[in-house]
């Protein structure tokens, strides 16, 4: 039965980053989309400007996006910048690109997932 409260719980983990990506304008992307994005928004570092800038080889090698062939990575890049999320920018080096940050509404997150231990651990 633990099995299937810690699938209950991924599962509520994806519906809620599901609604994030519906509030943010993004709900429609692809899942390859989506994991180029989530790739090169954690390999992010701030450039000069405090912009979130990625480097496409870094991004490629994260943990999300190993298994995603170069061809696809490039063809969803282009169009995350087609959409206005990814941008290329003057000034930057090859293969490094802005990501578009949209304006984050209020969105409420759960402070638990009614995992035992969960709560101790947030109110550390």
């Amino acid at each position: 039965m633990m099995q299937a409260g810690v699938f209950a719980q991924m599962a509520r983990l994806m519906e809620m980053v599901d609604a994030m990506m519906a509030e943010l304008g993004l709900g429609d992307l692809s899942t390859n989309e989506r994991t180029v994005l989530m790739a090169m928004s954690a390999c992010a570092t701030r450039d000069q400007n405090g912009l979130p800038v990625s480097h496409t080889e870094r991004a490629r090698a994260h943990r999300l996006s190993r298994q995603i062939s170069q061809p696809t990575f490039h063809r969803n890049l282009r169009r995350l910048m087609d959409r206005g999320i990814v941008s290329k920018t003057e000034g930057l080096g090859a293969g490094e690109y802005v990501i578009v940050s949209p304006r984050a509404p209020e969105i409420e997150i759960p402070a638990t997932l009614d995992r035992p231990g969960l709560n101790q651990h947030a109110a550390k």
